[in-house]
């Protein structure tokens, strides 16, 4: 029996990242490519820029088999270049 709130794999990994908007493009497609590697189903979509207009939300899906994937990708794409923050 799982301990509650603990998670189940595979699951469904909805995610933001907050991304510098001048390098926004770039952090899109280095996402993209990220993602793809472990679920060709994996979506990227920009979302709102902040009020100043300095950053750029980034909306993201991807299945997730492992806790290690999960650790593995969430670091890979929390050091992205132009990354500012992975939620």
């Amino acid at each position: 029996m799982n301990n509650p709130g603990e998670l189940e794999f595979p699951l469904d990994w909805e995610f933001r990242i907050i991304a510098f908007s001048d390098q926004l493009e770039s952090v899109k497609e280095a996402v993209q490519s990220c993602l793809l590697t472990i679920d060709p189903d994996s979506s990227v979509e920009i979302g709102k820029a902040s009020g100043a207009g300095s950053y750029t939300a980034l909306r993201g899906k991807s299945r997730i088999a492992s806790r290690s994937q999960l650790e593995r990708i969430s670091g890979i794409l929390a050091a992205l270049p132009g990354v500012k923050m992975l939620m």
